[in-house]
């Protein structure tokens, strides 16, 4: 083996070595506890309940808004957040929020639990004894991934809150609304909300594959600066490079190896 091709090899292993060395200790404090169904609606419940130091809901407010963004056709509009009580499985509602003139069902499916039978149905009537009428109720359904309720849970609703539901999913949607639209915003004080943000959505995207997916790609990157890949090369191009880098790579094995039997002979 020429001497620039046991040079890349050593390059690549001390690259590999310096980056697994640098990678931070992951502890997960959700993980570790394990958090069940409930546990993901305590902690939004608790993000929702935040005011900032004008007494605004600042942190339910950025959610309606940003429901309102990718769902224009809706009326959630119409919701003007004043002083809204926000309950955690108050009746069985996973989250419940109402306020003078609207009221939020949130149903949370974050670990994909079946649609009871008739269970929107159930929670809207619920609502509607609470002296709301079905105009000032909205509906937020919140799976893992996008998809949509069964049409059995609704009951007679359905077609009645085409423009009062949404859809928000844990691994898609709340994932990008917390890193686009709260951590950047949140103030120098608010220390102990960050962190719980952070490993919030460390969390959402270690259970959305996301993290597992991003940790690949940097190791790609890696082994591309080595190989001298670029992204204006020709897949066959990249394909010879990184054939060639194998190659190298398995003489230098075979290298070691016969050495490991050479001392094992001795």
């Amino acid at each position: 083996m020429e001497d620039n091709q046991l040079n890349r090899v050593e390059r690549s292993i001390l690259a590999f070595d310096e980056y697994r060395q640098n990678s931070p200790y992951h502890l997960n404090i959700i993980e570790e506890l394990h958090a069940n169904e409930n546990a993901h609606s305590r902690i939004l419940a608790k993000l929702f309940q935040y005011k900032n130091t004008d007494g605004e809901y600042v942190i339910l407010k950025s959610f309606i808004e940003y429901i309102l963004k990718n769902n224009k056709d809706k009326a959630f509009d119409k919701i003007e957040i004043k002083k809204p009580r926000i309950t955690q499985e108050e009746q069985r509602i996973d989250i419940w929020i109402r306020d003078d003139n609207y009221a939020i069902i949130i149903e949370n499916k974050v670990y994909e639990a079946g649609d009871q039978k008739e269970q929107l149905a159930t929670y809207i009537n619920k609502t509607k004894d609470n002296n709301y009428n079905e105009e000032q109720i909205f509906v937020i359904y919140m799976p893992s991934v996008i998809r949509d309720a069964s049409a059995q849970t609704w009951g007679e609703y359905k077609e009645s809150f085409i423009r009062r539901f949404a859809v928000v999913s844990f691994c898609d949607d709340i994932v990008t609304w917390l890193n686009k639209y709260i951590l950047p915003n949140l103030t120098l004080k608010e220390v102990y909300l960050k962190s719980a943000i952070e490993q919030y959505i460390d969390y959402l995207e270690r259970y959305a594959g996301l993290f597992e997916k991003t940790e690949k790609q940097r190791v790609l990157n890696i082994l591309y600066h080595i190989c001298e890949i670029k992204n204006t090369d020709t897949p066959k191009t990249q394909y010879e490079k990184l054939m060639g880098f194998h190659s190298e790579l398995k003489q230098q094995m075979d290298i070691v190896s016969a050495k490991i039997e050479e001392k094992e002979l001795e």
